[in-house]
């Protein structure tokens, strides 16, 4: 939560953090929710980088890396 409370947005964290009951998901679980969905939009924007910068493809040819 320190990191987020440096950027724009974190009054809307909070505010969902403390709607989503506990017995339906932990916080983690609803920022872990919040940060897959951030990075899939700078994907779909083109914007996201990735780790490692350059990656390597499996058996399948699928991408091994994560993006952010």
């Amino acid at each position: 939560m320190s990191l987020l409370r440096r950027h724009d947005g974190i009054a809307q964290v909070q505010s969902l953090l403390e709607r989503v009951p506990r017995a339906q998901a932990k916080p983690d679980d609803v920022l872990d929710a919040l940060v897959a969905c951030w990075s899939a939009q700078r994907v779909a924007a083109g914007i996201a980088d990735s780790l490692p910068a350059v990656m390597e493809r499996d058996a399948c040819g699928l991408r091994t890396g994560i993006y952010y």
